[in-house]
């Protein structure tokens, strides 16, 4: 768990008890945007189960033992806060997204930057495609686009809206070109290098409040202010 300051607590699940906690703490900080607001300060654990990525408003990520609180690699590289992050299947690998219009994928053994990709657009959410040859992000006003890593060009645009969402996710299904992007009440699957549309899942009345993905990729949940659908 991670609460406000950012400081994180990783507890034993049977027993209830404090295993290791860790964190950097954050100052007051301001921000005009309200998606960066939710979407800054958050975490994410390894395969591995004894690994934690952290990120959020102070620009930085880190990678810690889940079980002693060592820090074992500080991620800097970004600009302004860091809205987004990803950590590959593998777990050798992770990708952030800034509010600096850019995505750095890096080493998560030893925080080098392995590869910047500038984005156009402050991320918001993003997503590892193709084994990591790809990334997909979400950027403001529900930009959705998708980014070769190694030549860092754009491969295709998904969507593209002139409001402002209030929820905004995006998340990799297999097979491994295929992605669900949700943008306010809408959920949609698609194909990553057509950019064609395979499905709507949109049936939430207003803003959709969550998502899941199961780990087959092949169930997704969403959670709306009306009710609850799963989707096959």
């Amino acid at each position: 768990t991670r609460n406000a300051d950012g400081r994180c607590t990783v507890w034993d699940a049977d027993s209830g008890e404090v295993v290791s906690e860790f964190g950097q703490r954050w100052g007051h900080v301001f921000f005009l945007s309200p998606a960066l607001r939710e979407l800054s300060g958050n975490i994410a654990v390894f395969p591995d189960g004894d690994r934690v990525l952290t990120w959020g408003r102070d620009w930085v990520a880190a990678v810690w033992s889940a079980s002693s609180g060592e820090c074992l690699a500080w991620l800097r590289g970004h600009q302004e806060p860091i809205c987004a992050a990803k950590v590959f299947a593998n777990g050798s690998r992770l990708a952030t997204g800034g509010a600096d219009a850019t995505a750095i994928v890096w080493d998560s053994a030893c925080g080098a930057v392995l590869a910047v990709v500038h984005v156009e657009r402050p991320v918001m959410s993003l997503a590892v495609l193709s084994n990591g040859e790809r990334l997909a992000v979400v950027g403001s006003f529900g930009y959705a686009s998708v980014w070769d890593v190694k030549s860092g060009r754009r491969v295709s645009v998904l969507t593209q809206t002139h409001t402002w969402p209030l929820y905004l996710g995006i998340e990799a299904l297999l097979p491994g070109d295929t992605l669900l992007t949700v943008l306010g009440s809408k959920a949609t699957v698609w194909n990553t290098t057509s950019g064609v549309v395979l499905a709507h899942l949109s049936s939430h009345s207003r803003e959709t409040q969550g998502y899941v993905v199961a780990p087959g990729g092949d169930v997704v949940v969403t959670c709306g202010v009306d009710w609850v659908a799963v989707w096959d």
